[in-house]
């Protein structure tokens, strides 16, 4: 949960990388070092590293040439969980020196708000279900129960729908909300930090 496969493709003929990486959040911390990559020593073969990366936050990756600790290059992106993506490091068409990192998705990441949704679902259809089994209970209270007058009848009717089913629901609804609120402030603090 909250990662994604990234692949890492060293199309560089003799040179083996060391990809760093850092979360965007954190402010003016020193880059941790992910994977090294080494050339496969095959032409037109390139080696690959998997590693998982995080999907709370946005990435910072710096790639190095391992041998002569020069950065090679430098991006930031934010994964999506559960997503697969391709990094290919290669000289890039027009020159020689010129070094190109594509970054290219392979698998699309799952919506990460899913749970949320689903909470959501959940509390607005527990209210419609409330509705209805009060609707039902007012409607077997006034014709099961018969009483001498039909005023008296529907003023118990009232009164049994005013006093005792909404502090029931109430309780058990605050205890739903309690939940929900909980699901969402830990969301919140995740992405503070």
């Amino acid at each position: 949960m909250d990662q994604a496969l990234l692949l890492i493709h060293n199309e560089l003929p003799g040179t083996n990388l060391t990809v760093y990486w850092s979360s965007e959040r954190c402010y003016q911390c020193l880059l941790q070092v992910l994977v090294n990559v080494s050339w496969g020593g095959k032409p037109g073969k390139p080696s690959t590293a998997a590693v998982a990366v995080s999907t709370q936050h946005g990435s910072i990756l710096q790639l190095n040439d391992t041998a002569q600790e020069k950065e090679v290059c430098r991006l930031e992106y934010k994964f999506g969980e559960f997503g697969n993506y391709s990094l290919f490091v290669k000289h890039t068409h027009d020159g020689v020196s010129e070094i190109a990192c594509d970054l290219v998705v392979n698998e699309k990441p799952v919506d990460s708000n899913l749970r949320k949704y689903m909470l959501l679902v959940d509390f607005i259809s527990l209210h419609f279900l409330f509705f209805f089994f009060c609707l039902l209970l007012l409607f077997l209270f006034f014709f099961f129960f018969p009483l001498y007058s039909k005023g008296v009848r529907l003023s118990l009717h009232v009164y049994i729908a005013i006093t005792v089913f909404p502090p029931l629901f109430l309780l058990l609804q605050h205890e739903y909300l309690n939940i929900v609120l909980i699901a969402i402030q830990q969301d919140l603090l995740v992405n503070l930090f």
